[in-house]
């Protein structure tokens, strides 16, 4: 947690409280082990994340698979998030808790033929493809629903997120993502296609980042790439940035700095044109 963000766990008399509730009151009422959430400590990072990325009016898309609590979920769609989603039960549970069809975004190497049908038919905002294999089997279900696909692919752009070799998605050797070789005859196929129209791109470098360099360096890739798309017909409208905003740990070790990121990366986003997406 930032320095200057108020805690809502605290002691009162040598009593843990949480807001202005005991501690000690919950885990007589309903036992332990339990967890405990401060609603406002929810609200506030959210609203720190909204203030920092303000210049870029982005959309901020809670990842469902942090934590599914429908509660949690409702509060974040009451505050104007989006979801991010993996699985068709995520998406259910998305859409029980009040989150826009608009704002919904499915990520992950993981859809089946099933859950695309699902959120096809549901006519959620963006499908983040994975693999040749994810995209034939979207264009073929949407062929048969006769239903159009919002696509964008996720680029593996080889950056090192100097985080835990476990939770690194972005390096070449990680088995997420498209090259940009393949990433390029993909969107030419999209392109062609009558039903699935190309509107971003995507790329996820991991979780637990508490640097600055490891997104200034893949965006700088995915923007080039970018423009090279462009200078072949075809404009993006979305640049999704995945990757968990790392937070403090351990005592003496620093979290990212979102205001920070978010000036850096700024005028990089600014000089496109496209609409930013974020994942925290």
């Amino acid at each position: 947690m930032p320095a200057n963000r108020k805690s809502h766990f605290h002691y009162k008399a040598g009593e843990l409280f949480c807001e202005e509730v005991p501690v000690g009151q919950v885990a007589e009422e309903v036992g332990t082990p339990l967890y405990l959430y401060s609603c406002n400590s929810l609200i506030d990072g959210y609203r720190e994340v909204c203030h920092a990325f303000s210049k870029l009016s982005p959309l901020i898309c809670y990842s469902v698979k942090a934590n599914a609590n429908l509660t949690l979920c409702r509060i974040l769609a009451t505050e104007g998030a989006g979801a991010d989603i993996l699985s068709g039960g995520e998406l259910y549970k998305a859409l029980q808790a009040g989150f826009p069809l608009q704002k919904i975004v499915f990520a992950g190497p993981g859809k089946n033929k099933e859950e695309i049908e699902y959120a096809l038919r549901e006519n959620i905002f963006i499908f983040n493809v994975e693999s040749p294999g994810e995209l034939r089997l979207i264009e073929k279900l949407s062929r048969q629903l006769n239903q159009s696909a919002r696509i964008s692919l996720r680029i593996n752009p080889d950056v090192d997120p100097k985080t835990h070799r476990y939770i690194t998605t972005g390096k070449r050797e990680n088995k997420f993502g498209l090259d940009f070789d393949e990433a390029e005859k993909l969107y030419s196929q999209v392109k062609k296609s009558p039903l699935l129209e190309p509107v971003g791109i995507h790329f996820h470098l991991g979780s637990q980042i508490t640097s600055l360099q490891p997104y200034l360096r893949a965006l700088e890739k995915i923007l080039d790439f970018l423009e090279l798309l462009k200078e072949r017909g075809l404009n993006l409208k979305y640049v999704d940035m995945g990757g968990g905003f790392g937070i403090s740990y351990e005592e003496g070790k620093l979290p990212l700095n979102i205001m920070d990121l978010a000036e850096k990366i700024y005028p990089l986003i600014k000089k496109t044109g496209a609409k930013l997406i974020l994942e925290p």
